[in-house]
């Protein structure tokens, strides 16, 4: 069965009793679906990496320039320049500051520590040399927009996007006794797709929000 993403609107027209709903709000829906099951595991498809060259004594690793635009999730952050390979060690800002409160002031150094400080990554201490580092993160799926779109999801969700935008479709609808059906069988589906396709099995815990489920 065809994965695009006109094939998954259709299915999900040829699913659903209100022929209201146009094919802008299908994508819509599939679109959130998807938003919403990258962040449901750590899915090894949506792993990925970005290097940086650090500037000496600047601690935010891309200089101003801004994290990836669909950067969603930190994995790690090392250093990868011959001769100073090493992992760092990740720490909360808030113990950070804790433990090092002059830390705007410290002599620069090779970094041992990364943060995240609003929507930046920095390091500690600030650099002393132009390091390069790999940043691993996991990022968010691309939106579906062309009738020719395929899924960052593996075909194996081709069923469960459909049932991700049906329950949509019915919470608008307000028929929350289909979208708890449907729950249902989404918590079963994600269930065995997280065995098949989680970075680290177990590492996060898969579900849906059934309390979003609710009558208004």
């Amino acid at each position: 069965m065809a994965y695009t993403t006109s094939d998954l609107v259709s299915d999900v027209q040829s699913r659903i009793s209100n022929s209201s709903f146009s094919s802008s709000d299908i994508k819509q829906f599939l679109n959130d679906a998807q938003r919403s099951f990258a962040t449901d595991a750590t899915w090894r498809f949506f792993h990925t990496t970005q290097n940086y060259t650090l500037n000496v004594g600047t601690a935010d690793i891309t200089n101003g320039s801004g994290l990836p635009s669909a950067f969603q999730t930190p994995n790690k952050l090392r250093i990868t320049t011959s001769g100073y390979e090493q992992v760092l060690t990740p720490i909360q800002y808030d113990e950070f500051v804790e433990k090092y409160p002059s830390y705007e002031n410290d002599d620069n150094s090779t970094p041992r520590y990364w943060y995240m400080k609003g929507d930046s990554i920095e390091v500690y201490p600030a650099p002393d040399t132009a390091f390069t580092v790999k940043l691993e993160y996991w990022k968010t799926p691309t939106e579906l927009s062309a009738d020719s779109d395929v899924p960052e999801l593996p075909v194996d969700f081709r069923e469960v996007l459909v049932l991700g935008a049906l329950q949509r479709a019915y919470k608008t609808d307000d028929d929350f006794d289909q979208a708890r059906e449907i729950d249902d069988e989404m918590v079963a589906l994600l269930t065995n797709l997280k065995r098949k396709y989680s970075f680290i099995p177990g590492q996060k815990q898969m579900g849906i929000n059934r309390a979003s489920i609710k009558q208004r």
